[in-house]
C-alpha cells in the first residue's frame, strides 16, 4: 500500500514538472517568436555559408591526431631517456661497488701481509 502511495506521488511530480516545463516553453516562444522571426527576415545567412566548416573540422581533428600521436612519441622518448638513466646508474653503482670491494681485498692483503712479514 505504502508502495503504491509512493508511485502515485512519484507520477504526480514528474506531471507536474511535465506541465511547469511545457508552460514555460511555450511561454518562451511567445515572448521570442516574433524577435526570431524578425531576426530571420532580416538575415542574409545561408546555411551554405556553413560548407566549409566541415573541412576546418577536419583539419582540427587531423591537428588534434597528430599532436597526440607527437604526445606519445614524446612520452615514449622520455621513458627510454629514464629507463637508460637508471641503467646507467645501475651500471655505476655496480663498478662503485666492484671497486670498493677491489680495495677492501687489496687493503686486506696488504694487512695480512704486514702482519705477516
Amino acid at each position: 500500500m505504502q508502495v503504491k502511495k509512493q508511485q502515485q506521488a512519484a507520477h504526480q511530480q514528474r506531471d507536474e514538472y511535465n506541465k511547469a516545463v511545457s508552460d514555460l516553453d511555450q511561454e518562451l516562444a511567445e515572448l521570442y517568436q516574433q524577435d526570431v522571426d524578425k531576426f530571420i527576415d532580416g538575415s542574409n545567412f545561408e546555411v551554405e555559408s556553413l560548407s566549409g566548416f566541415s573541412e576546418l573540422s577536419k583539419g582540427s581533428f587531423m591537428s588534434l591526431s597528430r599532436h597526440k600521436e607527437e604526445t606519445g612519441k614524446t612520452k615514449q622518448l622520455e621513458n627510454d631517456y629514464l629507463r637508460k638513466l637508471e641503467e646507467q646508474k645501475s651500471k655505476h653503482t655496480a663498478q662503485q661497488q666492484s671497486h670498493l670491494e677491489r680495495m677492501r681485498m687489496t687493503g686486506l692483503s696488504e694487512e695480512a701481509g704486514g702482519k705477516v712479514s
